[in-house]
């Protein structure tokens, strides 16, 4: 291989690393902890309602995101999820679009009434509200993001990371209210800013 053609590599991966950004992964609380009561399908049908959603806004630069979720049954007050903390807490710094979380080290209160959540568009989530597959219709979700049938969970998506989407949360029971405890939270690549002086001691 040409000489010159290996020492011009070497000086182009000089001068890329030189001039390369610092990223800082950063956990930023989108929805701050929330109490939803939902009724029973059946007492829907007479007042209240038994499905509602939760638009999230995600950052630019969102590597990932999170929502948690505990229930109570009947219309006991907001649970203290504290997502943000413990994400923050347990967040090991990697290249930019990598994060690593213990979630093992993450907790959420133990539920006792279960729930479904789904991940939707803005056309699929009022399909969703219209209540449409009841009457033999159809509304779409992703997979990744969506629970059925679970009284606390910790949701990691890395699919969809950017732009609004919809959390459609549904009491599945017929008879029993259920109060949802949520909280969102993004995972930011932050870029970092070099002083001249650490920029002229890099060259």
């Amino acid at each position: 291989m040409n000489l010159n053609y290996i020492l011009t590599l070497i000086i182009l991966l000089i001068f890329k690393v030189s001039f390369a950004q610092d990223y800082q992964n950063e956990a930023i609380q989108l929805i701050k902890p929330r109490g939803i009561y939902l009724n029973g399908g059946l007492r829907a049908s007479f007042g209240g309602k038994s499905r509602t959603y939760i638009k999230v806004d995600l950052p630019q630069n969102t590597v990932k995101w999170y929502y948690s979720f505990s229930t109570e049954r009947g219309e006991s007050g907001t649970q203290n999820l504290n997502l943000a903390i413990q994400l923050s807490s347990m967040m090991v710094a990697g290249p930019i679009g990598s994060t690593s979380i213990n979630m093992s080290g993450v907790e959420v209160p133990a539920g006792s009434a279960s729930i479904d959540v789904y991940l939707c568009d803005r056309a699929n989530i009022d399909a969703f509200i219209e209540k449409v597959d009841n009457d033999g219709g159809t509304f779409y979700y992703t997979m990744e993001g969506t629970t059925k049938n679970t009284r606390q969970a910790i949701v990691e998506v890395d699919d969809v990371t950017s732009g609004t989407i919809y959390l459609g949360l549904k009491n599945p029971s017929m008879n029993d209210g259920v109060n949802i405890s949520i909280e969102v939270v993004a995972i930011l690549a932050k870029e970092l800013e070099k002083s001249e002086d650490q920029q002229r001691a890099e060259l």
